[in-house]
């Protein structure tokens, strides 16, 4: 994920790692708000102008 022209950042609980429980995409005309819960570790929401997601093909074990 790469993300562009940071507009606002409010992160809480920012640690080493975390465990994401939760992740809500807003779009609007000023840009793209990230707003994401935890079960641990961080969460927040980070809003920018634009954000980009690639996905490539791998394999898990």
């Amino acid at each position: 994920m790469n993300i562009f022209e940071l507009i606002e950042v409010e992160l809480i609980e920012l640690k080493e790692a975390g465990i994401m429980d939760g992740l809500d995409v807003e779009i609007d005309h000023d840009g793209v708000t990230l707003s994401f819960d935890s079960s641990y570790g961080v969460h927040g929401r980070i809003k920018a102008k634009r954000v980009v997601v690639s996905f490539e093909q791998g394999k898990f074990e």
